[in-house]
């Protein structure tokens, strides 16, 4: 165990590598997304039957190549750690990392002098997810530098380029497309909407389904095959922003409710805008999806991704309690 110091300038003795984990102790959210596959435009049939998504999902995750995000400050994401802990269920880690340089001051024995000079240095940043084929919810545990859209859209990209290098893939064309979107939690879309004075807009975006897509919008279903569209997207606009969008006729609307049951169902997502007190006021799925607390997360990368497991299982029993 290595020494340092303490405010005062005393000797301490330093964390072990457990304690020193940065979600080690700590109450912390995990973000609850749906991997979603989709037949891509090319094909006119859904081949892999959806029981073998976890089969399918695994070998995607083995196969994942790199992926870059930012602009200035480029991170490497990676995705790795792949196990079964349970059947029906998968766990990893995905995380990002940096290299460059960094100006340090540094002890020259020969001069007896600190003097500048640029060292190389390595930042990264890791984070457990586990994956449950019970309504192919995927939890990520969230860390402080990742953010909810950006991860999904690195952990798609991955499995979308690794579609792309199955051997079945025809010239590097998938024949499926897969999405990592965000669960809608309808309880705090509801609560926006009770809370807010006036709804001034709702924009409904709703996507292909996978092929168990439910029945509370088939019809939506039908409409994107009749049109041969991949997505559909509604606006609704009040006539009078100060007394805002009728709720109660938003209730017994049967087509919104539709693309409200598919967008939490995370087949598409909502927007809502509106007032509350005078001021602006927004609800964005894609920002405030559904998550899953964790008391006091474990100290080991082992407990920690069981921790995020069991999170995903209780997000799973609350979608199915409605």
């Amino acid at each position: 165990m290595r020494e340092g110091l303490d405010k005062q300038g005393g000797e301490r003795d330093a964390l072990t590598p457990d304690e020193a984990h940065w979600f080690a102790g700590k109450d912390l959210p995990v973000w609850i997304f749906k991997v979603n596959r989709r037949p891509a435009e090319t094909a006119t049939l859904f081949d892999a039957p959806l029981g073998e998504v976890l089969t399918h999902l695994n070998e995607n995750l083995l196969a994942a190549p790199e992926v870059l995000s930012g602009r200035r400050h480029k991170r490497e994401w990676r995705v790795g750690n792949i196990e079964h802990p349970e059947p029906g269920v998968l766990t990893g880690i995905i995380g990002w990392s940096r290299s460059g340089e960094q100006l340090a001051n540094v002890w020259n024995d020969d001069s007896k002098s600190w003097v500048d000079e640029m060292t190389a240095n390595q930042v990264s940043a890791t984070s457990p997810f586990a994956f449950s084929v019970d309504k192919r919810y995927i939890g990520i545990l969230k860390h402080p530098t990742f953010k909810p859209m950006v991860v999904a859209g690195v952990l798609q990209e991955m499995l979308n380029r690794a579609e792309a290098r199955r051997d079945d893939a025809v010239a590097g064309i998938p024949n499926v497309l897969w999405g990592v979107d965000p669960v809608g939690d309808r309880s705090e879309f509801k609560a926006w909407i009770d809370r807010t004075d006036a709804v001034t807009s709702l924009e409904f975006v709703f996507m292909r389904p996978n092929p168990d897509a439910e029945d509370a919008f088939q019809h939506l279903f039908d409409r994107l095959d009749a049109l041969e569209s991949s997505k559909i997207c509604e606006r609704i606009v009040a006539r009078n922003p100060e007394t805002g969008i009728n709720k109660q006729g938003l209730q017994q609307d049967a087509t919104s409710g539709a693309f409200i049951t598919a967008a939490m169902a995370a087949f598409g997502y909502v927007v809502g805008k509106g007032f509350r007190n005078g001021r602006k006021v927004k609800f964005d799925q894609r920002q405030n999806m559904m998550t899953e607390e964790i008391e006091h997360v474990g100290s080991t990368w082992e407990s920690a991704t069981l921790n995020v497991k069991d999170a995903v299982q209780r997000a799973t029993g609350r979608a199915a309690d409605g």
